[in-house]
């Protein structure tokens, strides 16, 4: 995020605030792309290798079962970012 504003950002309360809004930010970021792919129907993430994995009775689950599950599937992120820097970004 570029400010205009002159900010001291050596204020911690300040740093946790922005690392809340930029959390927020990126999983809002993350919904979106889950969507998409949902959408498009596909699943570059490995998704439904990490879902066999840890769940028994699930590996033997057919492609097409994953596809459909996948579309219906409901995802929650939680995102806990650390700003250990601030500067000029090109």
């Amino acid at each position: 995020m570029e400010l205009t504003l002159p900010l001291k950002l050596e204020n911690a309360k300040l740093m946790k605030i922005m690392e809340n809004a930029l959390d927020k930010e990126i999983e809002k970021e993350l919904q979106k792309v889950v969507s998409k792919l949902q959408g498009l129907d596909v699943d570059p993430a490995g998704f439904g290798m990490v879902y066999r994995a840890n769940r028994r009775g699930m590996a033997n689950m057919t492609q097409a079962e994953w596809r459909k599950m996948f579309k219906e599937a409901k995802f929650r992120f939680h995102v806990k970012s650390t700003i250990i820097r601030n500067g000029v970004m090109d």
